[in-house]
C-alpha cells in the first residue's frame, strides 16, 4: 500500500510488460527444455558410438551414470544391450525387464528381451515371450523364425520347416530362414559313412579296421542307426580276424530333456572259432545350464588292445560319469570317473579332468591351450613272467621278462599335460584340427618279475613294483573337406607314446549325405 501510494501504478501500461516478460520466460523454459533433449540425445549417441567401438567398458560406464539420473526406457534398453555384449548375460536380462516395466507396449524391445533369452539358452523364458509377440502380430517375422529354431530343436521337424518356407515366400533372401532350411535338410537326410584304418603299436601288433555305418534322423525320438565291420589283427605268431554287427537309436526328449543314445549287437571275436558275444551301449547327456551337462555311460564291449586279448575274446563292463563344461567360443572343461570291470572281477579305476581355454580364435583360425590331469589304477596288477621260468639251485637273483596278459593294468599311473589346440579353416570347404598333449610330470608303479630265494633258501619268483616317471606324449591331426555337395572326406593321423606302447593310426573317413 505504502509502495503504491507513493509511486502509483498504470495498470495499462504495466499489462504489456508482463506479457512481454511471461514471453520471455516461456522461451528461456523452452530453450532449456530443447537443450536438455539435446544434452540427453547427444549421451545416448554418445555410448552407442562408445559400443560400436567396440569400447563397451566406457559406453557401459555413461550410461550407467546417466540412467542413475534418467528413467529413459532408451537409455536402459542400450545398457542392456552392452551388458550383453560384454558377456554379462545375467545383468543384461536384469536391465531388459526394468525396461519393459517402462514401456510395456514397446514390441522392438520386448523382441529384443525374447531374442536375448533366446541367445542366452533360456528357452523356456523366450519361448512364451516370442509367441505372445506374434500373436498380437502375425507379420513379425523375426519371432517367427527364432520360434521355428525351437521347434526344430525341439524335434518338431515338420513344423519348423514349414515355418521357415513361410517366411521365404514372403522374404526369398531371409538368411536366417535359408540357414535353418540347409540345417534341416542336412540332419535330417539319411547318410552313409565309410571308415578305413591302420594301426601299429611295438608290442608288436598290428590292425586294420573297415566299418560301415548307416543312419537317419525321423524325430527327436527316431534316429536309427546300423554299424557294421570287421578288423584284421596280426600279432608275431598268428592273424586273427574280427566281426560286429550292431543296431541303435537316439532320443532327444525336448531341449530341456535329456539325451540318450542306444545300440546293442553281436561280436564274433575269431572267424576260426565257434563263438560269438553280445554287445550293448547306454550313453545319457542332460543338460543343467546352456553349458553344463551331466553325462553318464554304461557299455559291454570287446577289449582288443593287448596280444593277450586279440588271440584269445575278453570282454569288459564300462561304467562312466562325468560333468562337462562346453562354451565353444571361451572354454570348454570335464571331470569324469570310469570304472572298467572284467571277467576276473578285477577292476580298473580312471579319474580324469581337463580344460582348455581359446587363446585366439576368429573364423579362419583358432588356439586353444589347457591342462590335463589323469589319474589310473586297477585293483590287481595283471603283469606276467613270459614262459616258464626255470629255478635253479644257485640262482640268487634274475630278473625276468614279463607281458600284460590278457590285459593291461596300470599301477598309480598319473599324469600332468599341457593341452594345445589348433583349428584352421583356410577355406569354407576345408578344415584342419591338431590336437596335442604332453606329459610334463607323470609316473606310475612299474612291475618287475624276479627270480630270488625265500628265507629256506628255495629259489622262488617274487613281483614287486618300483616308481617310475615318464614323458607320454600324444598328437592328432586331421583333415576335413567337403569335396563335392553332400560329400565330405576326412583322414586323420594319431601317434601316442604313453606308458605301456608306442602307437600310430591312420584314418579315412567318406561321409556321403543324400540330401
Amino acid at each position: 500500500m505504502f509502495f503504491s501510494s507513493v509511486f502509483p501504478i498504470d495498470h495499462k501500461a504495466l499489462t504489456p510488460l508482463l506479457s512481454n516478460m511471461a514471453k520471455i520466460l516461456l522461451f528461456f523454459l523452452l530453450f532449456s527444455v530443447f537443450e536438455l533433449q539435446a544434452q540427453v540425445q547427444d549421451t545416448l549417441q554418445f555410448a552407442r558410438e562408445k559400443a560400436y567401438e567396440n569400447n563397451f567398458s566406457e559406453a557401459q560406464q555413461i550410461l550407467a551414470v546417466y540412467n542413475k539420473n534418467n528413467n529413459d526406457v532408451y537409455g536402459i534398453w542400450l545398457q542392456a544391450q552392452v551388458a550383453w555384449w560384454m558377456g554379462d548375460t545375467e545383468g543384461s536380462l536384469a536391465l531388459y525387464e526394468k525396461a519393459v516395466l517402462l514401456a510395456p507396449d514397446l514390441t522392438e524391445l520386448r523382441f529384443d528381451q525374447g531374442q536375448t533369452l533366446f541367445r542366452a539358452g533360456k528357452i523356456r523364458l523366450a519361448e512364451p515371450l516370442l509367441k505372445e509377440i506374434l500373436g498380437e502380430d502375425p507379420t513379425h517375422t523375426p519371432a517367427k523364425l527364432h520360434l521355428a529354431y525351437i521347434d526344430y530343436w525341439n524335434g518338431k521337424i515338420s513344423r519348423s520347416r514349414n515355418t521357415a518356407k513361410q517366411v521365404l515366400n514372403l522374404e526369398p533372401e531371409n538368411v536366417m530362414a535359408l540357414k535353418l532350411l540347409e540345417e534341416i535338410e542336412t540332419t535330417t537326410a539319411p547318410y552313409i559313412l565309410l571308415n578305413t584304418s591302420f594301426a601299429s603299436d611295438d608290442q608288436p601288433l598290428e590292425s586294420k579296421k573297415y566299418s560301415v555305418s548307416l543312419g537317419k534322423y525321423f524325430s527327436g525320438l527316431f534316429s536309427p542307426i546300423l554299424n557294421a565291420g570287421t578288423t584284421d589283427f596280426t600279432t608275431p605268431e598268428n592273424t586273427v580276424q574280427s566281426y560286429f554287427f550292431e543296431g541303435g537309436n537316439k532320443f532327444k526328449f525336448g531341449m530341456s530333456g535329456p539325451e540318450i543314445s542306444v545300440s546293442g549287437g553281436l561280436f564274433k571275436p575269431d572267424s576260426n572259432k565257434d563263438l560269438t558275444e553280445y554287445t550293448a551301449n547306454l550313453a545319457i547327456s542332460q543338460s543343467l545350464t546352456k553349458n553344463l551337462f551331466l553325462e553318464l555311460s554304461a557299455a559291454r564291449a570287446p577289449y582288443q588292445y593287448t596280444l593277450a586279448s586279440v588271440e584269445n575274446l575278453l570282454m569288459q563292463k564300462i561304467y562312466a560319469v562325468g560333468l562337462a563344461f562346453d562354451d565353444p567360443e571361451k572354454f570348454t572343461a570335464k571331470a569324469a570317473y570310469e570304472r572298467q570291470v572284467f571277467p576276473d572281477d578285477n577292476s580298473i579305476q580312471t579319474s580324469y579332468l581337463y580344460f582348455l581355454k581359446s587363446v585366439f580364435n576368429n573364423s579362419a583360425f583358432r588356439f586353444d591351450l589347457g591342462y590335463l590331469f589323469n589319474y589310473a589304477h586297477a585293483a590287481e596288477n595283471t603283469f606276467q613272467a613270459t614262459g616258464s621260468p626255470q629255478l635253479g639251485a644257485g640262482l640268487d637273483f634274475e630278473q625276468i621278462s614279463g607281458v600284460y596278459d590278457p590285459y593291461f593294468s596300470p599301477s598309480n599311473q598319473m599324469v600332468n599335460a599341457a593341452l594345445a589346440s589348433i583349428k584352421i579353416i583356410p577355406v569354407k570347404a576345408l578344415e584342419i584340427k591338431i590336437r596335442s598333449s604332453y606329459g610334463f610330470y607323470a609316473k606310475a608303479d612299474n612291475p618287475v618279475i624276479f627270480t630270488t630265494r625265500n628265507p629256506g633258501n628255495q629259489p622262488s619268483i617274487e613281483n614287486q613294483f618300483y616308481e617310475q616317471t615318464y614323458t607320454p606324449v600324444e598328437i592328432f591331426g586331421e583333415i576335413k573337406s567337403n569335396i563335392a555337395k553332400g560329400l565330405y572326406l576326412s583322414a586323420n593321423y594319431q601317434y601316442s607314446k604313453l606308458f605301456f606302447y608306442k602307437y600310430n593310426q591312420v584314418g579315412i573317413t567318406l561321409n556321403y549325405n543324400f540330401k
